[in-house]
């Protein structure tokens, strides 16, 4: 198979093997296509210039370039939370059809917990405390006030409801 999508998900496989370090495996998680294209790809000379010019950690990025990030680090919740008495897991809302923002929002809700790597239920708990998705959407409480406010998703403003 070649193409466009070939050329793509090789460069995205290089990119993966070259400078996402432990978290390439989750990389390929979500875009297997990337980990089909990498079998048998030798990045041992971008490596090699890669600590030749002492370049920082994928870790070393992700603190101080992109701290709001989704990934499953040490000391951060990464994964699906389930309610209990339910036996269901949060779900956050699929994007609306022809909806301009790329941020699915909407009520929360809990649906049957699928097995398999699933990004519309899998969370992580930032190290503020905000309960997040990967299109930097955190749960919310827009009427947390009140008694009965209920939640949603939208976007992360970092305000005290969110936590």
């Amino acid at each position: 198979e070649g193409g466009v999508g070939a050329v793509l998900h090789a460069n995205l496989a290089r990119l993966a093997k070259t400078w996402l370090d432990g978290y390439q495996q989750f990389y390929y998680k979500v875009n297997s296509k990337a980990k089909e294209a990498g079998v048998g790809q030798n990045v041992s000379e971008r490596l090699e210039l890669r600590q030749e010019m002492k370049c920082k950690s994928f870790d070393w990025y992700l603190d101080n370039v992109w701290p709001e990030n989704f990934l499953p680090r040490p000391g951060q919740f990464f994964g699906k939370i389930k309610n209990k008495s339910l036996g269901r897991c949060l779900q956050r809302p699929n994007k609306k059809p022809g909806s301009q923002s790329t941020q699915p929002s909407g009520p929360a809700g809990f649906d049957a917990c699928v097995e398999s790597f699933n990004t519309g239920q899998l969370f992580t708990i930032s190290k503020a405390g905000y309960v997040m998705t990967d299109e930097n959407v955190c749960l919310d409480s827009p009427q947390w006030k009140e008694r009965d406010s209920g939640v949603r998703f939208g976007s992360c403003s970092e305000q005290e409801r969110q936590k």
